[in-house]
């Protein structure tokens, strides 16, 4: 843990606060390294093999299957892939995109679309994986 200065009031805050103690400004925002974790819903109850992936890098930022929660550390905003082992070569092209900021949770999560479904990722407040 490190002491800044927060840019609203220029009082010292610690950088893994999510907001200024002394005005409220949301220091998270200004400091997107630290951990992730998502909540592996996605497809349903088959524990299909799912990775997430760097999209700049290309580097295997988890591994695991559905139902987990997928724990990673990241040290800037980070655009990610979620994938299944079909379509790993090609994240780009059928991979779940988002961009994702350390200290925060988020689920990965199939959702009704008219005649069929989407895969989203958004940012949750808790993770309760049922277990």
């Amino acid at each position: 843990m490190a002491l800044i200065k927060c840019p609203e009031c220029g009082k010292e805050v610690s950088d893994k606060a999510q907001s200024c103690i002394n005005c409220g400004y949301p220091i998270a925002e200004i400091n997107p390294a630290g951990s992730v974790s998502i909540l592996m819903t996605g497809t349903g109850s088959i524990p299909f093999q799912m990775y997430v992936l760097d999209m700049e890098t290309g580097k295997e930022l988890w591994t695991g299957k559905c139902g987990e929660v997928a724990r990673f550390d990241i040290d800037k905003e980070t655009e990610i892939a979620i994938v299944d082992s079909t379509s790993k070569k090609k994240p780009e092209k059928y991979g779940t995109k988002a961009i994702v900021r350390g200290g925060r949770k988020y689920e990965y999560k199939t959702v009704p679309n008219l005649f069929s479904f989407k895969l989203v990722i958004t940012e949750i407040d808790v993770i309760d994986s049922g277990k």
